[in-house]
C-alpha cells in the first residue's frame, strides 16, 4: 500500500480532529491508496486558476498576435536611407548614396524616412521579394513604397509589397 507524506514519516494527519473520524478521498478505495487531506488540498487549491489561465491565454492569444499590425495596405512617401549610418551619423541624400548603396548591398536594411521626419524599418515579405530588392538600390532617393505596416515595442516597420 502506497502511503501519504504524513504516513510515511509516522504522523496521522489522516484523522478529522474534532470526531476522530479517517478522512479519505473517493478514489483511496479504488486505488488503495490515503493520503492526507491537507496534501489533497495543498496539490489541488490551484488548479481552478490553472484552468482559468489557460483558457485566458488562449481567448487573448490572437487579439496578441494582431496587435501591432494593420492588414490594410499602407502607402508611405519619403527617402530611402540605410539604417546603420543615419541612426549613428545623421547621414542621407545625396551626398551619402555611393556609401549607402554598399551599406545596403551589405546587408544593413534600408528604412524610410518620411517628411514628417519619422523613420520606417523596410522588411521583405514572406512572398517574392521584387519590390524589397528593388528599393535597396534606390538610396537617397524619393519613394512611394507600398505594403503591411507594423509595430512593435515602439518600432515601426512596413513590409514592402511595392515601390514606385
Amino acid at each position: 500500500m502506497i502511503m501519504g507524506r504524513a504516513e510515511a514519516v509516522g504522523i496521522d494527519l489522516g484523522r478529522c480532529q474534532p470526531c476522530t473520524q479517517r478522512v479519505t478521498p473517493p478514489f483511496s478505495r479504488i486505488i488503495g491508496v490515503r493520503m492526507d487531506p491537507k496534501e489533497i488540498f495543498m496539490k489541488t487549491r490551484f488548479a481552478p486558476l490553472a484552468a482559468l489561465g489557460l483558457v485566458a491565454s488562449l481567448a487573448i492569444a490572437p487579439l496578441a498576435a494582431a496587435a501591432g499590425e494593420d492588414t490594410t495596405p499602407t502607402t508611405l512617401k519619403g527617402e530611402v536611407i540605410d539604417t546603420a549610418c543615419y541612426l549613428e551619423k545623421g547621414a542621407r541624400g545625396d551626398k551619402h548614396r555611393q556609401c549607402a548603396l554598399n551599406c545596403l548591398s551589405s546587408g544593413i536594411p534600408p528604412s524610410l524616412l518620411t517628411d514628417d521626419g519619422k523613420l520606417y524599418l523596410l522588411l521583405p515579405p514572406h512572398g517574392p521579394r521584387d519590390a524589397y530588392d528593388k528599393v535597396k538600390g534606390m538610396a537617397a532617393e524619393m519613394v512611394t513604397v507600398k505594403g503591411r505596416l507594423m509595430s512593435s515595442g515602439g518600432m515601426e516597420a512596413l513590409e514592402v509589397t511595392a515601390v514606385e
